[in-house]
């Protein structure tokens, strides 16, 4: 039955052709009205800019960042609009279902419009009555996705159930949109039977057509899913014809082909309708409708062959045990001061989450200041409960952040550290003096350690671990066992480096020696910091490893029983004569995913290598982290890292987190800057450099603007869901389907809870997403803080676009403004000057003043540096006015030259024939508060140009001209220098509009909108 329905719903749909035209006519005059104030703000943003103007030949990424984020405001109120629009407009179209319905029941003869108005009229009541009955519906699948949710988390809480979780989503996913299309039809054959058995009471018509669709769940089922994929599948001969085909001026072909794919998206909605109509009637044999045609008036025959075209579109859419290291030996000199020496032995029980250890530290006092106790960090304790300063650092708007404590809460599986004994080695028992607040502990010793002098002392510790939060813990037999003993804090002149750990907060300490002899029962795959010796088999089933490490300043381990180890020796370029070893432990699952981030790996130690310093240690740790847990995090000689691995190869974000965790040995672990206080100098300056490494081996290639833009909002679909912004309410298709959602993250977004953005994509045109995406995210907290600020003191949620993209955009303007080339020896110069000594910020700027005076000589950065990095000001250069006349001679009374004289009576113009000169007026503007020098170069339609340099003091500053001929453009900036510019789109204005050029643009919009309404009134 599922064919002759279709069969017969498609031709009532092509005999009643007049009804796909009304429906398709309502939802453009809709679309066109709700996207007018959307085509006004790209015309006035982007009609006389010269970032508009190049749209018109290849998608310039910057100028839609640009444009969102400039009119961010205006573009809020829009999509609201859009929402309750798309509202209103699924109840138009609810009633004008009662007309579709009424006609395609009726005989072709029968007059159309009086029919399909009458059934209109008659049905309109009643079909607005399903809409709280929809909603009851709607809000119960919504309630059913979240249950199966929270099934699907206790049946696959492991970390070796990762695939099986994947697919069981998957599975629940495809189960809700089942669910969904059989609840589609089951509304849609309640409004036929009210036509058929003109059904007054909505109840009984949504009982008996609920019992129809269960008894024939499948043939009605396949009925939908078909339509469903004929519907997605008009996209891709858009796709290829209307982007890959069309040339980019092509207009009116565009508008052409979205308007022929709308009204084919429409006509399926009404053979939807004829095919259910056909389904029932064969099922129940309820009355055909009569037939027959009406002469003059047969279906046109663009409609039969739309109808054969739209038929031929689905032909066209088609566990290893560790092993010793291999690398050299460690260096026969000290690359470090090596201030601690840490002595280890410690144990896994997996059972109860335990780590249980002692530890000799000896401690050398290398400052010239007494030194009277001794500070160590408890990080565990940040995980212990509720009021830790951790836990009460988190915002208050992250939302996951405060599920994964409810679920600590929940299941007890908090994490802590219990200080069993501290003793000075060989002497004093110091247990009772030693005092805990939070993460901190306090030793105050018998007597004081001066300059030069050591002190050793003896801890024993237990830590449970948590269930895996924020770097460390458990997940079924995965441990990341990090920042898990007693570790000392960093003495100073001014005493000791030490604060309660925070949020934000990531760590500091001494350079020092590491060994560490760790047990864990023999079946488990153990990596960590240092170089091992050879495995001992122990008593019980156990395996002991002793790891030494040299001129780091943490130790970390991880311990898996399911992992898989992938290795490699990278010995090319800097590394000929000292070889690296990589080794990547991953789950089994992702044995594909060893290439890339080998590679990923080589790639960063290439980069690093050649223009810094060679990596130093003769090996790196890559732990990819099952089910996405704890992003990536950075200790010596060890990272980790997870990303999907179902996610397509040109999505990058694997790659460029491998190289931004992998740069953090350098920063974090080699130059070693104190995160606690100035948290830029690793997280900001790893990732303007991890940026540079991405451009390197992923270079921008030019794109079309249409492909951008579908690449574009597609990933931003995936990332953030279609929603419908209501005010308080939001309607996300989401919510009903959940593909956002996944078991075995601690995150909602992306696809399947891992981050699917546009910044990551390796696609035409948009090679440069990691510069704008770090734009993006500074523009949303330009104003907030310095980026020179403590972990503790960012405005809540500000902390990363700050730290991390604010200053990659601040270091890419201060490289423009100096030079790449001089940047990057600034880099190499601060990396070789203070490697393993802990900078601060005025070191690092030192050298890049430095740097600045030899590639510009008189050039003075500190203008630059105090505005970009100590202020919290923003930087909008603008255009705001471009004007030209024909220039005329004086008329008036001009004053005579002498006393005595009368006044000259000046009428006439310029003398006839005579060359034309042209005045030109340019206004330009400062909108943001840094004030540094800026160009401004004014083109004329003859070729000249003219630049002119601005200082910026004023808000202000107008330009006047007489050329012999008008200007053409006038662009501030020309160079692009100032990065941190937060709108380039307003840096160029043209004398004349080019409405050609952002019609596409427009164009796009309107179609996306016409889907929308598509798609709501899909849902009524």
């Amino acid at each position: 039955m599922i064919v002759p329905s279709l069969r017969q719903g498609f031709t009532e749909a092509a005999r009643h052709y007049r009804i796909t035209l009304i429906l398709y006519l309502a939802n453009l005059a809709a679309a066109a009205f709700l996207a007018a104030p959307m085509a006004i703000l790209i015309d006035n943003t982007l009609g006389r800019s010269a970032s508009g103007l190049e749209l018109a030949s290849s998608f310039r990424f910057e100028a839609i960042v640009d444009f969102l984020s400039a009119n961010r405001a205006a573009l809020l109120v829009h999509y609201q609009t859009l929402a309750f629009g798309a509202l209103l407009y699924a109840i138009l179209t609810a009633l004008l279902t009662g007309g579709a319905i009424d006609t395609l029941r009726s005989p072709p003869r029968a007059p159309f419009l009086p029919r399909f108005l009458g059934g209109c009229g008659r049905f309109a009541f009643r079909y607005l009555r399903i809409i709280p009955y929809l909603g009851v519906a709607l809000a119960s699948v919504y309630w059913i996705n979240r249950g199966l949710n929270r099934l699907i988390v206790l049946v696959f809480d492991q970390s070796d159930h990762e695939v099986a979780a994947f697919w069981a989503m998957r599975g629940k996913q495809g189960l809700i949109l089942a669910l969904l299309l059989l609840l589609a039809a089951v509304f849609d054959l309640a409004r036929i039977l009210t036509a058929f058995e003109n059904r007054t009471h909505m109840v009984g018509a949504l009982l008996t057509s609920a019992g129809f669709v269960a008894r024939h769940s499948g043939s009605i089922l396949a009925i939908y899913a078909v339509l469903l994929a004929l519907g997605l599948g008009l996209f891709a001969p858009y796709v290829l014809a209307g982007h890959a085909i069309l040339p980019p001026g092509s207009i009116v072909l565009l508008v052409a082909f979205q308007q022929l794919l709308m009204l084919l998206r429409h006509f399926l909605r009404v053979a939807g309708f004829a095919s259910l109509m056909a389904r029932y009637r064969g099922a129940t044999g309820a009355p055909a409708p009569e037939t027959g045609e009406v002469s003059g008036t047969p279906a046109p025959a663009g409609a039969v062959a739309g109808m054969i075209a739209l038929l031929a579109l689905p032909a066209l859419a088609v566990s290893a045990p560790p092993a010793e290291a291999a690398g050299p030996a460690a260096a026969s000199r000290p690359w470090s001061p090596r201030v601690a020496a840490y002595d280890i032995e410690a144990s896994l029980d997996p059972e109860r989450r335990l780590v249980r250890g002692r530890e000799t530290i000896e401690y050398r006092n290398a400052t010239g200041a007494l030194m009277r106790d001794l500070q160590f960090h408890l990080y565990p304790n940040a995980f212990s409960n509720t009021h830790s300063a951790y836990m009460r650092g988190m915002p208050w708007s992250d939302e996951a952040g405060r599920r994964r404590v409810e679920r600590l809460a929940r299941e007890q599986s908090w994490g802590s550290m219990k200080v069993s004994a501290v003793r000075l080695a060989g002497g004093a028992d110091l247990t009772a003096q030693a005092a805990i607040d939070d993460t901190v502990m306090s030793l105050p010793l018998p007597s004081p350690v001066g300059p030069g002098e050591s002190v050793r002392v003896e801890v024993e510790w237990e830590t449970i671990l948590p269930r895996t939060f924020h770097r460390m813990g458990r997940w079924g037999d995965h441990f990341d066992v990090m920042q898990w003993f007693p570790k000392l804090a960093v003495f100073s002149d001014t005493g000791w480096k030490i604060y309660p750990f925070s949020r934000y907060s990531e760590f500091f300490a001494d350079f020092g020696t590491y060994k560490v002899t760790l047990t864990t029962p023999r079946v488990y795959v153990v990596e960590a910091t240092g170089v091992p010796d050879a495995p001992r088999e122990g008593p019980g089933g156990t395996r002991t490893v002793t790891y030494r490490a040299e001129d780091v300043h943490d130790f970390a381990w991880i311990a898996d029983r399911n992992a898989l180890v992938e290795r490699q020796t990278y010995a090319g370029g800097p590394y000929a004569s000292s070889p690296v070893e990589i080794i990547y432990v991953h789950q089994p699952y992702r044995r594909r995913m060893a290439p890339m981030i080998l590679g990923a790996v080589k790639q960063g130690l290439r980069y690093y290598g050649d223009r810094l310093m060679p990596y130093p240690y003769p090996r790196i740790v890559v732990d990819d982290l099952p089910m996405g847990l704890g992003g990536g995090m950075e200790y010596p000689m060890l990272f980790t890292t997870s990303m999907a691995w179902f996610l397509p190869r040109f999505y990058t974000a694997p790659q460029e987190v491998t190289l931004h965790e992998l740069g953090h040995q350098f920063w974090y672990g080699i130059v070693a800057t104190n995160e606690f206080e100035e948290p830029w100098l690793d997280e900001g300056i790893n990732t303007y450099v991890t940026r540079r490494v991405m451009e390197q081996e992923y270079p921008p290639r030019p794109g079309r603007t249409a492909d951008g833009l579908a690449a574009y909002v597609a990933s931003r679909v995936l990332d953030e869901g279609l929603e419908l912004n209501l005010g308080r309410l939001r309607l996300d298709l989401d919510q009903l389907i959940g593909f956002h959602t996944t078991p075995f993250r601690p995150v909602e977004g992306g696809l399947l809870g891992y981050p699917v953005g546009p910044f990551a994509l390796d696609l035409p045109g948009m090679g440069d997403g990691g510069f704008l995406g770090s734009k993006e995210a500074y523009a949303s907290v330009s104003r907030d803080d310095p980026i020179v600020a403590p972990s503790w003191g960012f405005r809540p949620g500000s902390y990363t676009d700050t730290v991390y993209s604010k200053t990659d955009v601040a270091l890419e303007t201060i490289g423009r403004v100096i030079g790449t080339e001089a940047l990057d020896g600034a880099l190499r110069e601060y990396v070789r000057r203070f490697q393993f000594t802990h900078p601060s910020s005025g070191d690092f700027f030192q050298v890049l003043r430095d740097a600045a005076a030899r590639a510009r000589p008189g050039l003075d950065l500190r203008p630059y540096i105090d505005q970009l990095f100590y202020g919290s000001g923003t930087l909008d250069f603008g255009v705001d006015s471009l004007r030209s006349r024909e220039a005329a001679g004086p008329r008036g009374l001009l004053p005579a030259a002498r006393a005595g004289e009368g006044p000259i009576d000046r009428r006439a113009g310029p003398a006839a024939g005579g060359p034309k000169t042209h005045e030109t007026e340019v206004i330009v503007t400062r909108a943001g508060d840094v004030v540094l020098p800026v160009d401004l170069v004014v083109r004329f339609e003859n070729g000249e140009e003219v630049r002119e340099t601005w200082d910026a003091r004023a808000t202000w500053k107008r330009f006047t001209y007489e050329r012999g001929a008008r200007a053409e453009r006038a662009t501030i900036d020309p160079r692009g220098v100032y990065a941190l510019d937060l709108d380039r789109n307003n840096n160029s204005l043209t004398l004349d509009s080019h409405e050609g050029a952002v019609a596409p643009l427009a164009l796009h919009w309107l179609f996306w909108v016409q889907n929308t309404l598509h798609l709501a009134s899909s849902l009524f």
